[in-house]
């Protein structure tokens, strides 16, 4: 009886052990697989922060083309309101010539 008991507890050690190495290699392979999806999953997002990475660069380009757009176009206003203002200066200059040469007229008709 003892040896039958050593039969059935070293058959049972043995069955345990491939279940136990079955289960190992199961998780092995769960553990490539994952770590396989993990790498791809990570060079998807490099490509992902590269992609935005360069949106971003092209933003801050087109901020920066906007900002100096934005300065031509204010240069430019500062340009034609002094343009503006050269232009009153010289009509209050010939209205001025206008008045006194019709005052010039006015005293050679008079005489």
């Amino acid at each position: 009886m003892e040896l039958l008991n050593i039969e059935f507890l070293s058959f049972t050690i043995g069955f345990f052990s491939l279940v136990i190495a079955f289960f190992g290699g199961l998780l092995t392979f769960v553990a490539w697989r994952n770590g396989r999806w993990m790498k791809e999953t990570i060079g998807r997002q490099n490509e992902t922060l590269a992609r935005q990475n360069e949106i971003l660069a092209k933003m801050d380009e087109g901020a920066e083309r906007q900002s100096q757009i934005l300065k031509e176009i204010q240069a430019g206003e500062k340009d034609i309101q002094a343009s503006a203002e050269r232009i009153v200066e010289t009509q209050r200059y010939i209205a001025e010539l206008v008045r006194i040469e019709g005052e010039k007229t006015r005293s050679l008709i008079s005489h």
